[in-house]
């Protein structure tokens, strides 16, 4: 875990609002977040859908959708104000310094290209110097590295021949390529059965370790952050309501939410025959936690 008692932070969102265009109306998904994480941290972004989590995420490198826009707020990554650069220069810094995980791994991957050369392009793009038979070397290094076997080998393949949880590898080691410092991962495991989950949970755990990576892990699951973040914040309808170290969250949570949302755990070794889930509905209030 990332000590940033005396750490600047890497990354810095302040007062950000985002809003949307429906048929209705402006629709505010972001309420005024404020978060930071600082160099090799991993934090979890918790929410059920529709929270605002991934709104927030794609924000920070200028990728919300269409119908979405920033209102206000500020996003610092590494002490630049974001919000202020050229589109270009956000261009430089997505896949070199900042990269991102997606909840669909066959969204980040063409199906008429093979792996390797999906891979020597995103590493050709930002590191122009190396030579071809370095790229390849380098690939197949970061197929190695996320647990692919036979890495060489599987350079030629094509994305319809993994499974999605191989698929979800490939993603990560394209995001890897070039050595970023902040991982921005959007709901990576959502569509894995449990088993494949836990296997890049883990995954993730170690490279984040062994990379000094700061990730910003978005998900729903909160079961999921538990094993994996040095600290959670929780969204509800576009508000932070609460964060705090992990442990702490877990075991003494002070917002009606976060509290739900803990509750609505499975417990290890529960099947349906246990009974149902507890589920969270009604109101819960705009507490914040902590006051």
């Amino acid at each position: 875990m990332a000590d940033d008692s005396f750490e600047s932070p890497l990354l810095e969102v302040e007062g950000l609002r985002i809003s949307f265009r429906t048929s209705n109306g402006d629709v505010e998904a972001v309420k005024g977040v404020t978060l930071t994480i600082v160099a090799g941290e991993r934090v979890g972004l918790v929410g059920e859908s529709g929270s605002g989590k991934s709104a927030l995420l794609m924000s920070i490198i200028n990728l919300l959708d269409e119908a979405g826009r920033i209102t206000d707020g500020k996003i610092r990554f590494d002490g630049q104000d974001l919000r202020a650069m050229r589109e270009s220069q956000l261009d430089e810094l997505r896949g070199r310094r900042i990269s991102v995980v997606l909840q669909d791994p066959s969204s980040s991957l063409n199906p008429l290209m093979s792996i390797g050369r999906q891979l020597d392009e995103i590493i050709a793009r930002h590191q122009p110097g190396l030579g071809r038979s370095a790229r390849r070397s380098l690939a197949a290094s970061l197929l190695t590295e996320v647990e692919i076997a036979r890495a060489e080998e599987r350079l030629d393949a094509y994305p319809h021949q993994f499974s999605g949880g191989m698929k979800q590898r490939v993603g990560i080691a394209m995001a890897l390529a070039n050595d970023p410092d902040l991982l921005l991962a959007d709901e990576p495991t959502t569509a894995l059965d449990v088993t494949t989950q836990a296997q890049i949970i883990k995954l993730l755990t170690r490279l984040a370790k062994e990379r000094d990576m700061a990730v910003l892990f978005v998900t729903h699951n909160l079961g999921i952050v538990s094993e994996f973040c040095d600290r959670i914040l929780v969204l509800y309808r576009g508000d932070l309501v609460e964060e705090g170290e992990t442990s702490r969250l877990l075991s003494r949570p002070t917002h009606p939410y976060t509290r739900a949302l803990i509750g609505a755990i499975p417990a290890p070794g529960y099947t349906r025959q246990d009974g149902a889930l507890a589920t969270i509905g009604g109101e819960l209030g705009r507490q914040k936690g902590g006051q």
